[in-house]
């Protein structure tokens, strides 16, 4: 490189406001370690050409131009970098529909200064790393700002650029730091440019639940300012969160001025008002951020992250970062080690940054104990696994400590546990020493190099689970061992599961990984002396055998041990409340989940009485959103709307000896009469027939199938076979029709 071009590019350098810090030495030296990249006019940049680990890419001679591309129109230039501008990541514009592209006007050279030079004379020159982050960070977020805007508006235009530029404020938050609370004043929306923000809200003053999660490319805090009210909810940072904001008067004057932002904000509104859990969005170009660490020593962290993503590669394209990789790619040892004040901690987060906009998944696998690396893992993460061989000590590793003092003064990102069982294992045990003693959100079972495990486990952390929900119909509810056979057929795996009163029960199968033939055997072999009747004091049917079937099936067993994440759902009869059992004994839960009251008797706990689920909630979508939220979920629904016709009249008052006497004598024309059994169960589920539209508008299913069981009666068990044949015939099309929509994403709720 001859002196003259060395010279021109000092004195770009010079004149650049990103390098204005640095003295002339380091900046000479800037120069004699540059490549030259010659980009020909019209020429989009790639990320390839602005690679963060070795080099900070700065135009040098000619134009880029921000640009997004219309139909029969000439490319809208949304602003222009030129000499001296720091162009920083190219990745975050990309993965978007119709996403405005970096492209040169003309013939453009691009420098592309060594890192390990700039992070060199960072050390001799502290307040230029803050000049020149300001200055690659800004270019980003530019970038970022544009790109989400021009989503939001469905076009954008370089004015409507300029305003929003104008009035906004940027605003950096950790993870786990608030951005408002339920009850507060409102004074501004918020324009989410990265990371991921979640949305809960308190109930009875003390349980917060989640109802939504915000990512990138979208707006936060908008509901105050159309209604005028105070915040109605609780919004922190996931992982580290950069937002836009806009103050109320500054957004008011957008709006007026472009009133389409206030249509797409309307249409938002729309979609959050219908939605009271987290919907994910799997078209979202956002990756979904994963990080895992060990509990133990003794677990084998890399080898279960390799399998975890291999399945999770299946379900989109996925990246695995690991201390060792990132120095790797760096070619510098221990890069992935330095502190967030270390010179080369700006190029590391802008690589990182960059990785995250190619990826569906990325990720970050932990050391094995507590470093620099873990700790930035953690920050960057929206869940953290944690795994644990499950036959080692429970107690909280020094990792999980470490987690638990670094999200003391925030919220912490959510948190599951997988324990890893060896290869073969009938079934697990023990699991609540390992719940006890942590804050867990969910807990998963694998055996030890099960593919079919590990693809469980990626569908569920990824938010492609199938969950299935099993309403209660008594005899009826064995169509469901029908659909079970159907999914089986088509391919349909089951992730998780739960139910009310017979759903419960075969739920409670399913957890246990019975297959449809094991399941229809077991019922048949039990089902036809469940009903010891008795006295009708307290209750028509003692229950002892139906506890003695309970035992014989489900043993000892509890439910934090069955391979799959169950729950049943059962009603406080005391507290009138609503009972989601998802630890303790699978006998006593699904015991308390069948107790239709005057039919048997309730169950007792701590001083409480509770009785059939059906009462308040006899198909529990909502249950299962707010669970495991994310997931597809298919609703399974054997409660009929209309039931207990009769063909003729009777009279209303009529004696029970009498129809006893007409049963009795054949050459009488039998009375048509619904039993007290029937008119009962009835009774005792209306309520939660009636509520059920309500439910499923809150929290509505993928999939809703009716299966038509109406010609059976809620006891006729002794029409198992045909029960169950219905239940296939029905279920079975109906899948074959939504197999092809599913492909791993959520699709719109339907009706059978």
């Amino acid at each position: 490189m001859d002196k003259q071009l060395h010279l021109e590019i000092y004195e770009v350098l010079r004149a650049s406001k990103a390098f204005q810090d640095f003295d002339d030495n380091a900046l000479l030296d800037f120069v004699v370690n540059v490549k030259l990249n010659l980009l020909p006019a019209l020429a989009s940049l790639n990320s390839q050409q602005c690679e963060a680990t070795e080099r900070l890419s700065v135009v040098f001679k000619g134009r880029l131009i921000f640009a997004v591309k219309r139909v029969n129109a000439a490319d809208e230039i949304l602003y222009e970098l030129g000499p001296g501008d720091v162009i920083g990541v190219v990745a975050p514009i990309g993965g978007f529909r119709n996403a405005p592209q970096l492209q040169a006007s003309e013939e453009t050279t691009i420098i592309g200064i060594s890192w390990s030079t700039i992070d060199h004379h960072l050390e001799k020159f502290p307040g230029a790393r803050k000049t020149l982050e300001d200055a690659v960070w800004r270019s980003s977020r530019r970038a970022q700002l544009a790109v989400h805007l021009n989503q939001f508006f469905g076009e954008i235009d370089s004015t409507a650029l300029t305003d929003f530029e104008s009035m906004i404020e940027w605003q950096s938050l950790s993870p786990g730091s608030m951005l408002f609370r339920q009850g507060d004043a409102a004074d501004a929306v918020f324009f989410v440019l990265s990371g991921l923000l979640r949305v809960t809200m308190e109930e009875n003053e003390q349980i917060e639940r989640v109802i939504n999660e915000v990512k990138a490319g979208e707006t936060i805090g908008e509901m105050a300012f159309l209604t005028e009210a105070r915040r109605s909810a609780t919004v922190y940072a996931v992982r580290d969160t950069v937002l836009a904001r806009l103050s109320y008067p500054s957004f008011d004057k957008l709006m007026d001025k472009y009133p389409i932002a206030m249509k797409h904000i309307a249409r938002l509104v729309s979609k959050r008002l219908q939605r009271q859990t987290i919907r994910v969005d799997h078209g979202s170009p956002i990756a979904a951020i994963i990080g895992v660490v060990s509990s133990n020593p003794d677990c084998p962290l890399s080898d279960v992250t390799r399998h975890l993503v291999e399945a999770l590669t299946s379900l989109g394209s996925t990246l695995h970062l690991a201390a060792g990789t990132v120095d790797r790619k760096f070619g510098r040892h221990a890069i992935a080690q330095v502190s967030e004040d270390d010179p080369s901690s700006l190029r590391l987060a802008q690589w990182l940054h960059q990785q995250e906009a190619h990826y569906q998944f990325v990720v970050y696998e932990a050391d094995r104990t507590w470093s620099s690396w873990t700790q930035r893992a953690i920050r960057h993460v929206d869940q953290v696994v944690i795994f644990a061989t499950a036959n080692s000590d429970p107690s909280p590793g020094e990792i999980e400590e470490k987690m638990d003092a670094l999200w003391t003064a925030g919220r912490a990102p959510q948190r599951s546990l997988v324990l890893i069982h060896p290869a073969g294992t009938s079934e697990p045990h023990g699991t609540s020493q390992w719940l006890e003693p942590r804050n867990i959100g969910r807990h998963f079972h694998v055996r030890a190099h099960s593919p079919a495990d590990y693809a469980r486990l990626a569908r569920v952390l990824a938010d492609r689970g199938i969950a299935l929900v099993l309403g209660g119909g008594g005899a009826r509810g064995l169509a469901h061992i029908g659909l079970l056979r159907a999914m089986e057929e088509t391919g349909i795996p089951i992730d998780i599961v739960g139910g009310t009163s017979m759903g419960a029960i075969l739920g409670g199968g399913i957890a246990m990984q019975f297959d449809s033939q094991k399941i229809l055997a077991t019922c048949k072999q039990h089902f036809s002396t469940l009903f010891d009747y008795t006295l009708p004091i307290a209750s028509l049917i003692k229950g002892r055998k139906i506890r003695s079937v309970l035992e014989s099936v489900f043993g000892e067993r509890r439910i934090e041990d069955l391979w799959l994440p169950y729950f049943c759902v059962a009603t406080n009869l005391t507290q009138a409340d609503q009972v989601v059992h998802r630890r303790g004994p699978v006998v006593e839960a699904v015991r308390s989940s069948m107790s239709l009251p005057g039919i048997l008797l309730p169950s007792y706990r701590d001083g409480d009485l509770l009785v059939d689920g059906s009462l308040v909630n006899n198909l529990p979508v909502d249950v299962m959103r707010s669970v495991f939220s994310g997931s597809t979920v298919i609703a399974v629904d054997v409660e009929p709307k209309t039931d207990l016709t009769v063909n003729a009249e009777f009279a209303t008052e009529i004696s029970g000896w009498a129809l006893l006497m007409n049963r009795l004598n054949p050459f009488k024309k039998t009375v048509q009469i619904p039993s007290i059994l029937n008119v009962l169960i009835r009774s005792a589920t209306l309520a939660s027939v009636y509520a059920r539209n309500r439910l499923m508008e809150q929290a509505p299913p993928d999939l809703y199938m009716r299966l038509p069981v109406e010609a059976w009666g809620t006891l006729a068990f002794d029409a198992i076979d045909d029960i169950v044949a219905c239940g296939y015939e029905a279920a079975f099309p109906r899948l074959q029709t939504w197999l092809p929509k599913l492909n791993g994403l959520p699709t719109s709720s339907g009706t059978a």
